[in-house]
């Protein structure tokens, strides 16, 4: 869809749009090289060499013989929707990102809700359960990061970055599920992040 059709379709012309829009986020997402830019920003640690995006159009014999979408070099999913089982509740993810090594969605979050850490459970299990097909071992499972770029502070205590992974409590040890959720705070003053990073969230803090 276009820029023009998503902004009619919400009742606002596009000089009224910016990045912080959720269908505007998704379309700049579209950008290969915008997207993997911003990746590498976010986390540093991940090198991404390439990008892969999920083609849900299979054809039905496909579907009967894996259960799972097939795999193609493209451009990024925008507003990516998964469903479950019938009568649970699905997800629509902004953007959804697979480099081959991990899995990623990324977020613009602009309202404040106190369920925000309950949404990125969610959307962690959908992600996971969408990656592996009929027979295949836990262990082809790959890292799944959640990421929200936030316009507020999620947690009210001044970080830039809030980083989450599972650890046991007795012993400060990394279950190693793979499984991470990090919040970025565009009003954020604590904490140690990249220069480029930071010139990011403060543009986006600008915006609000």
């Amino acid at each position: 869809m276009a820029k023009d059709g998503w902004a009619e379709m919400r009742g606002k012309s596009v000089d009224e749009v910016d990045i912080r829009d959720d269908f505007m986020f998704s379309y700049v997402m579209r950008n290969p090289a915008i997207c993997t830019q911003l990746l590498e920003y976010l986390l540093p640690e991940c090198k991404i060499a390439r990008i892969k995006y999920i083609d849900w159009d299979t054809d039905e014999t496909a579907e009967e013989e894996c259960h799972m979408p097939k795999m193609r070099l493209a451009k990024p999913e925008m507003q990516k929707a998964f469903f479950g089982a019938a009568g649970k509740r699905g997800v629509r993810l902004d953007a959804y990102v697979d480099d081959g090594a991990n899995v990623y969605t990324i977020e613009m979050q602009t309202t404040r809700q106190s369920s925000l850490p309950k949404r990125a459970r969610l959307y962690q299990a959908h992600m996971d359960i969408n990656q592996l097909s009929r027979g295949q071992y836990y262990d082809k499972l790959r890292p799944g990061f959640v990421i929200f770029i936030c316009t507020f502070d999620p947690f009210g205590r001044g970080l830039c970055r809030y980083s989450f992974r599972n650890v046991c409590k007795e012993e400060d040890f990394e279950l190693k599920d793979e499984a991470y959720k990090l919040f970025f705070n565009t009003t954020g003053t604590r904490g140690e992040i990249s220069e480029s990073l930071r010139e990011i969230l403060r543009y986006i803090c600008l915006l609000y």
